[in-house]
């Protein structure tokens, strides 16, 4: 099947407290109007407002984010951030940034799995039926402000080898952005999902 990510980029002018309910009332446009204008970033999206990041692994970081393990790092401008200003002129930076980003991760058997999310600053991740669902499940979260640093790992059991939807919440406060999505492998090695 296909591979990668589908990500709707989502900036605001003023206000993210650092925190996942604020991130996902802002996708539902209640903390103002989307700064990222991905038109005139050259950024081809669908009518949901999604880009198609095809594989390629989740390790984002800005100027002034930490690196995290590995050194990928695409730069946030691959998705659009900083978005504009009112006036027409680019932001500064990726400040007041919320990312949503939907996948399918294959597990290829039965069992205990950890997953690590180093991001700056808050993530949640979920599956369900439909991993946009409000009831999907909760894998793992941090919510509030931080430095990359070594993220949060969180084990979740599979019932049955396959693909399952998966729903990746990343929100930027201010200053040092970064997101890096990674497997923990039994020998504790680090692997990026979606990196082929």
């Amino acid at each position: 099947g296909q591979q990668g990510f589908r990500i709707r980029p989502h900036q605001v002018d003023s206000g993210q407290p650092n925190t996942i309910v604020w991130s996902e009332d802002q996708l539902r446009g209640l903390h103002g109007v989307n700064r990222v204008n991905l038109a005139t970033s050259g950024i081809t999206v669908d009518a949901q407002g999604f880009i198609t990041w095809d594989a390629l692994p989740l390790d984002f970081k800005n100027a002034s984010g930490g690196a995290g393990r590995f050194a990928f790092d695409y730069g946030f401008d691959q998705v659009g951030l900083p978005g504009w200003n009112e006036d027409g002129s680019q932001k500064a930076n990726e400040d007041n940034s919320v990312l949503e980003i939907l996948s399918f991760v294959q597990f290829p058997a039965a069992g205990v799995y950890t997953m690590n999310v180093a991001s700056d600053d808050g993530f949640r991740v979920q599956t369900g039926a439909s991993s946009r669902d409000a009831f999907a499940v909760l894998l793992g979260e941090y919510n509030g402000g931080r430095g990359v640093d070594t993220g949060t790992s969180f084990d979740l059991y599979v019932e049955e080898a396959g693909t399952y939807p998966v729903r990746v919440l990343y929100e930027n406060g201010a200053g040092g952005a970064g997101l890096e999505w990674t497997t923990v492998n039994s020998d504790g090695t680090y692997s990026l999902v979606g990196d082929t």
